[in-house]
């Protein structure tokens, strides 16, 4: 090896280790501020009034940092909720986190707390202690943030009854362009109170959501939430079996909104008589000013609430006043459609409607009854099970409606028609025309 070669390794060796040592101090100089400009940037400017976050305390040193945080939210018409986080941060480039060695920006341990007089008041008569919740925070060079979560199960068994919580385990991912994914897992849930007031048992509890921008309330995304199964013996005994949700938010090329949310659930066993459930709504064409708006109300309506205002401002009633005319003057369609087993028989139903929109409308006090309901179509479809029906507490009204014909029988089933278009209403193929 050449006395050049030498010197150039020793140099890169030199040069890596002073990287090393004094890119930690460097890092920990601006970290605080930027992990608090990375968390609020994640949230939504529709939510903003709802958030504050506060640095209690810093202790920075060359290779660590200790910090306290609290984040305060204020729910509209609901009391304030402070969450306190103490922070253990590590500086990068090399990051000893609780899975190994890392390389990073930035590692934290966090240890949250709650400060909130109702949710004390509500835990205070636990015969046990609240499960210890951990928490640790990753941010990447490229300003992404890593967030997981645990809460530790608790098996408790006393005079007062039983609880067996198999814990909680989540996590949050935001990458560079804003883009996330929300994760948590509930294991199971069983508790049963000695009075036999209160007994449930849920077997576990998925939530999932993704965005392609976290920051934008209206940036396409979706959300699961499911139950394998659930059973209570009481007070209201009831077994349900894979229980799920989900809701999906997509733009349209013209940047319409398009909604989408159903529920499910695929058995049903209880004093009630419904065995299953299934229902989906979609509403198409949503403007997105429209939502804008409605964000801007609930802001003005929040600065009012905190002003213990008793009466609505000039502002409210003039963002009402918008909101309403841009919701007349936009094209909007909602779909509905339900299916279920009650009383013994399979029942379906759905719901279409039109709305074509006044873009000509600049007052919603001026609008045209006539007008509207030109505007406005709808399309009905319900089929009922017939026996199932005359074992319900509907059978008594039944043959007066079959004799006015609003209901018609056809094969065991009862059928229900019913449109509107161009202001003809159509039932059951009867014609009437509506005008005022």
């Amino acid at each position: 090896m050449t006395a050049h070669t030498v010197r150039l390794s020793l140099a890169i060796v030199i040069i890596t280790a002073l990287i090393l040592t004094i890119s930690p101090k460097v890092i920990g100089v601006g970290i605080q501020s930027s992990a608090i400009d990375n968390i609020l940037n994640l949230i939504p400017p529709e939510a903003e009034y709802e958030f504050e976050i506060q640095q209690q305390s810093l202790q920075s040193g060359w290779f660590e940092s200790e910090s306290s945080l609290e984040l305060i939210y204020t729910p509209i018409g609901a009391d304030t909720i402070t969450l306190v986080f103490d922070l253990e941060i590590d500086h990068g480039p090399v990051l000893m986190t609780h899975k190994g060695p890392r390389l990073g920006l930035a590692y934290a341990s966090i240890t949250p707390h709650i400060r909130n007089e109702v949710f004390e008041l509500a835990i205070a008569d636990f015969p046990f202690e609240l499960p210890p919740v951990s928490m640790d925070l990753m941010a990447g060079f490229d300003q992404s943030l890593l967030i997981g979560i645990e809460i530790a199960p608790v098996d408790y068994s006393g005079e007062n009854g039983e609880l067996n919580f198999g814990g909680v385990n989540g996590s949050f991912t935001s990458a560079s362009d804003q883009s996330a994914e929300f994760i948590m897992t509930m294991d199971q849930l069983q508790a049963n109170e000695s009075s036999a007031r209160f007994s449930f048992d849920m077997s576990g509890l998925e939530i999932s959501t993704q965005t392609e921008r976290v920051s934008d309330i209206l940036a396409p995304s979706n959300a699961r939430f499911s139950i394998p199964s659930f059973e209570s013996s009481s007070p209201f005994p009831i077994s349900v079996e894979d229980f799920s949700s989900n809701t999906s938010l997509s733009k349209a090329e013209n940047d319409d909104l398009n909604f989408r949310q159903s529920i499910n659930i695929e058995k049903i066993a209880s004093d009630l008589p419904v065995n299953s459930f299934n229902w989906e709504l979609e509403f198409q064409q949503l403007d997105p000013q429209v939502i804008a708006l409605y964000y801007d109300l609930l802001a003005q309506l929040q600065l009012e609430l905190a002003n213990n205002s008793n009466t609505t401002t000039p502002a409210v009633n003039q963002i009402g006043r918008e909101l309403a005319v841009l919701a007349a003057q936009n094209p909007l369609t909602i779909k509905n459609y339900l299916h279920t087993d009650a009383y013994g028989g399979e029942h379906r139903a759905q719901l279409e409607v039109n709305w074509q929109g006044l873009p000509d409308l600049d007052n919603i006090a001026r609008m045209d009854i006539n007008e509207a309901i030109a505007a406005l179509a709808f399309d009905i479809d319900i089929t009922l099970d017939l026996q199932a029906v005359m074992s319900s507490p509907a059978a008594q009204l039944l043959d007066s409606y079959v004799q006015q014909g609003f209901l018609q029988l056809d094969n065991g089933r009862i059928l229900v028609k019913a449109s509107l278009k161009e202001g003809v209403l159509i039932i059951n193929g009867e014609e009437s025309k509506i005008s005022f």
